[in-house]
């Protein structure tokens, strides 16, 4: 008997994910000073969204945001999001 061949998937990377904070400007403090990341681009006002990287070529691995989340469950985890490169 012929043995099954082992399903195919494509490459998935990371490409960011967008936290909901209290404090942004702590937490921009702690991904900038302790894990290396840049700003790479922010909102205006109180409660404007910051954009930070450590790729170069990546406008944001990761985005702060401030605003309350309206979710029936809590959770500081807004999105997660993948890139695929080739999907069959």
């Amino acid at each position: 008997m012929a043995r099954p061949q082992p399903a195919s998937f494509p490459t998935i990377y990371l490409s960011h994910f967008e936290l909901y904070v209290d404090n942004a400007a702590a937490m921009e403090d702690f991904y900038t000073r302790h894990l290396g990341f840049v700003v790479t681009d922010r909102g205006e006002g109180k409660n404007a969204m910051i954009f930070l990287s450590r790729n170069p070529n990546e406008h944001h691995q990761l985005a702060l945001n401030p605003q309350q989340t309206h979710k029936p469950i809590e959770s500081p985890v807004n999105h997660i999001s993948a890139l695929i490169l080739l999907l069959i």
